[in-house]
């Protein structure tokens, strides 16, 4: 198996080719299963809006940040009802930072509310109706741990867990939330809907970052045929500048 790899910098091409081994490529395709599966989630169909399984990043249900690789916890949604715990990322008893109204602050508590755990009207759970009074990342994710006892938990990363952990073990005096936490004077709100329905011309004008580099993989079996994509390729690239 041969792979060519053509880039372009600042118009200028250059091509090379490696052949791999099938071994090579197992190993490949393995690590690139594990890193997805730990830098990213599948949204259940009745969640995705359009009936289809998607991958998303993971976020961190205390600082709304994506979790890097090999950085992934979960912590039980029992710690969360620790005395300390409760009264830092209790709605009610926000840092008074923001200077807004009350609508204005309801709004931003009922937008930073954990949604993976859904309440059953017919079968209440009285776990989630204090979880759902805490400042948490709209975009939290869990799963529920063990046959017997269904342990349900929120995913976050390292550095909130320690923290969370380290509130737990901390004078009242001392306690502070963690340093990323939404509740530490981060609470912004959801992006304007005139952000999010930009279209691609627009998404250039605003992007903070420009397109300088081309990376293309190239698979086949011989050499020759791995020239001829290239150069298919490079026509199509062509057709788009």
């Amino acid at each position: 198996m041969y792979i060519g790899i053509m880039t372009t910098t600042n118009n200028r091409e250059a091509a090379t080719q490696i052949k791999l081994t099938k071994e090579t490529m197992t190993e490949a395709y393995i690590a690139a299963s594990k890193a997805r599966n730990d830098l990213t989630r599948i949204i259940d169909p009745t969640d995705s809006g359009d009936g289809l399984f998607r991958h998303c990043g993971k976020v961190c249900s205390v600082c709304d940040r994506l979790i890097g690789y090999n950085d992934e916890e979960f912590i039980n949604v029992s710690v969360f009802n620790n005395t300390f715990v409760r009264d830092i990322f209790d709605q009610e008893k926000v840092q008074d930072v923001y200077d807004v109204t009350t609508s204005v602050m309801t709004e931003l508590n009922k937008y930073y509310t954990q949604n993976y755990f859904k309440q059953d009207p017919l079968r209440p759970d009285a776990d989630l109706v204090w979880i759902n009074s805490l400042i948490l990342s709209p975009s939290s994710y869990g799963r529920v741990k063990g046959a017997r006892n269904k342990k349900k938990q929120l995913g976050c990363c390292k550095e909130c867990k320690n923290a969370i952990f380290q509130i737990m073990r901390s004078d009242r005096n001392e306690m502070k939330p963690p340093k990323h936490a939404i509740v530490n004077g981060l609470m912004i709100g959801g992006v304007p809907k005139v952000l999010t329905d930009l279209n691609s011309v627009e998404l250039a004008l605003v992007s903070l970052a420009r397109i300088e580099n081309h990376i293309f993989f190239i698979l086949s079996r011989s050499t020759q045929a791995s020239k001829r994509m290239a150069h298919y390729v490079r026509k199509q690239c062509s057709a788009y500048e």
